[in-house]
């Protein structure tokens, strides 16, 4: 109502019933320009209606097409193992539950901006059939670098004159079938939530119940919606609580939400049904089956249901584990393994254990060998990014495979649909090593041999020391904290020798996870305490951030005075980082490092953790013009910028301790900081 766009100054005198008929038209006029009014749902839903090419329903849809669904709030939890089509299943039940009137649309959340395109574009093939034949459905992606999707940004409408008629359907038109997307719903991530069908990363929902400005714009959208949130395993400590805190509100407001996981322990899967229970306001449901995988479990007003599910046969399977204590038996058997005509992924815990293993491999005389982590300029990062799923990816040829070597972080973790031949893996949590050898044998390719998973672990012992981790990998010790955990984990392996799923994936959870899983040795029981304090701080700090709901508007419960933008409330806790921009020193001029593409300085831009990098040193020159930069808008934020005079200049700066480091980059390395 604010936009002048519709609503012109009138500058004539009126009489008021007048003024307000006048006014009433243009506010319809608006509602049609900004598609905000609710798309009529399909009197058709289900599998078959969503996805008629699926001849053959995985055991999870069939169930999520037949089990009974009401207009009430209700959570669901779906639970079964990679390629079981969980995306599939939780579309299905939303749409039955938008059948039945429990909802207006549907919001899908992922964890990452790459998981979210990806989603993205799945959704544009089939959102439109959740709503009534002829009608027009809106379609927004939602997250910081949306602009960037071209498939998006072509979805925006911003001509209004081509809006059809009273009576005429948008079946007639030549762009049936396509994304689609109202310019004002697009402007903004706040507006989201407002959409017939919203994709974005998970921020965009937890923002719900954070003091952010605009929070009940986003509530208002949520409360309309059936959340559907995947890869709920991967948020950690903070992110859960204001999860938790989302859920509650959804159930509250009487909304459903439908959470996908390949790996849940069940201690998470009780604060989730908890969390539901309490936004309902009935006692609180507990989940006790620990041992059922696939599982399906539904809170409701009524209570608790869990139901075992069976598996897609062919995504049953079993991977071989076999330890690598020592690196150079790694190096030997990628070069046998190239050798052989294989091609191979080795998933390093660290950045800088990513590219020292990539120089190794270099003087070794591996020749096809790519390098993929986060400390790339993101041109070049979809780059490599394009160039892996075409080597890698379901299309990829034998050609392409052959004595390929990608040395990688946990970028390839569960962004991409890849296929090796041979996986290698540092030794991780047993949840992220499932997740690893998900990319093991992926896709049908004839004749291979039996599947093994390789873990590069520290050396076997009886009586472990403290440094048991640290000393074999010193900069991931930093990554993965909790010794105790590994351990755990390489204890189950070991006797397991294997991943079999999904028969015993609760077994390796739980025994990692549980409150009765394998025993730890006393030596580990600090440093799993340290972790322990550390996930209650973050859950006190998510407590202390989060938007009380029970307390409503009010000053005495939440402090109205402290609400924040966007940007300055965050949705993740995690060390503090810069937005570095990559920039070339041109006529006495900071342009940025991809200048004449366009979003020249999104395409020039990566995120630096502070303390690795905190200022680069500069001449005169360059600072005067660094500080005419920064008093533009996109950079007011924590903002460091890589100026390069030559090629193959080397910075000097200073790390967030003091010390001092050399700053360089290269499109075939990404950044490297190294002290002097």
């Amino acid at each position: 109502a604010s936009g002048d766009d519709s609503f012109t100054y009138c500058q004539n005198e009126m009489p008021l019933p007048a003024y307000f008929e006048q006014a009433c038209e243009k506010a319809k006029y608006a509602l049609i320009q900004a598609e905000t009014v609710a798309t009529p749902l399909s009197s058709l839903h289900g599998m078959k209606h969503l996805f008629p090419l699926y001849t053959e329903p995985t055991p999870l849809q069939a169930y999520c097409d037949t089990v009974a669904v009401t207009d009430k709030p209700q959570l669901w939890i779906l639970e079964d193992v990679a390629g079981a089509g969980k995306t599939e299943a939780a579309l299905t039940l939303a749409s039955r539950i938008l059948g039945a009137g429990g909802g207006a649309g549907c919001f899908v959340a992922l964890p990452t901006m790459a998981t979210s395109n990806a989603m993205y574009e799945r959704m544009a093939q089939v959102y439109s059939l959740l709503f009534e034949k002829g009608s027009r459905p809106t379609l927004s992606l939602s997250h910081g670098s949306k602009h960037l999707s071209k498939t998006f940004c072509e979805s925006y409408r911003t001509n209004f004159d081509d809006l059809p008629h009273e009576g005429q359907l948008f079946d007639e038109r030549t762009d049936e079938g396509k994304a689609h997307c109202s310019q004002w719903l697009a402007d903004s991530s706040k507006k989201a939530l407002l959409s017939d069908v919203g994709v974005g990363t998970v921020d965009q929902i937890l923002m719900a119940g954070l003091p952010v400005r605009y929070q009940s714009l986003r509530a208002f959208g949520m409360a309309q919606k059936v959340l559907i949130i995947d890869e709920v395993h991967s948020f950690d400590a903070y992110m859960l609580r204001h999860l938790e805190n989302v859920i509650a509100a959804q159930a509250a407001f009487g909304g459903s939400v439908i959470l996908l996981s390949a790996t849940l322990a069940l201690s998470v899967r009780k604060r989730f049904c908890k969390a539901f229970s309490e936004g309902l306001g009935i006692e609180s449901a507990v989940p006790k089956k620990k041992d059922v995988f696939p599982l399906v479990t539904m809170v409701h007003q009524n209570g608790i249901l869990e139901e075992g599910v069976a598996t897609r046969t062919r995504v049953a399977r079993e991977v071989g584990v076999t330890f690598c204590e020592d690196i150079e038996t790694v190096y030997a058997l990628i070069q046998k393994s190239v050798a052989e005509g294989k091609c191979v992924c080795w998933i390093r815990n660290t950045i800088s254990d990513v590219t020292d293993s990539f120089v190794e491999l270099q003087n070794k005389g591996i020749e096809n060998l790519d390098m993929f982590h986060s400390r790339f300029a993101l041109k070049d990062r979809l780059a490599i990014e394009q160039r892996v799923i075409e080597r890698f990816g379901k299309s990829s040829t034998p050609e392409q495979r052959t004595g390929q070597v990608l040395v990688a972080s946990q970028v390839v973790e569960q962004s991409l649909d890849l296929d090796f031949d041979v996986m290698i893996s540092d030794l991780a949590p047993i949840d992220l090593l499932i997740q690893r050898a998900g990319r093991l044998h992926r896709h049908q390719r004839g004749e291979r041999d039996k599947p093994v998973l390789y873990v590069h672990t520290p050396k076997d012992t009886d009586e472990p020391k403290a440094n048991w981790f640290s000393e074999s990998f010193p900069k991931a010790s930093f990554v993965y904290k909790d010794t105790a955990m590994l351990w755990r984990t390489k204890e189950i392996l070991k006797l397991q020798k294997r991943l079999k799923m999904p028969e015993e994936a609760r077994l390796l959870i739980e025994s990692v996870y549980g409150d009765d899983g394998l025993e730890t040795p006393e030596i580990f029981i600090k440093a799993e305490d340290t972790v322990w304090a550390e996930t209650l701080n973050k859950k006190s700090i998510a407590d202390f951030n989060r938007l009380k709901f029970e307390l409503g508007y009010s000053r005495m419960g939440n402090d109205m005075g402290k609400w924040e933008s966007d940007e300055r409330v965050s949705t993740r806790l995690s060390e503090p980082t810069n937005s570095m921009y990559l920039c070339r020193w041109e006529h006495g001029q900071i342009v940025p490092f991809f200048a004449g593409e366009s979003f020249a300085w999104d395409l020039s831009s990566l995120s630096l953790r502070t303390y690795s990098l905190e200022s680069i040193e500069y001449r005169a020159e360059i600072m005067s013009a660094i500080e005419e930069l920064k008093k533009q808008k996109r950079f007011q934020y924590s903002t460091v910028f890589a100026v390069f005079e030559n090629e193959a200049d080397e910075l000097y700066g200073k790390d967030g301790g003091g010390k001092d480091v050399l700053v360089n980059y290269s499109q075939s390395n990404g950044l490297t900081v190294v002290k002097t």
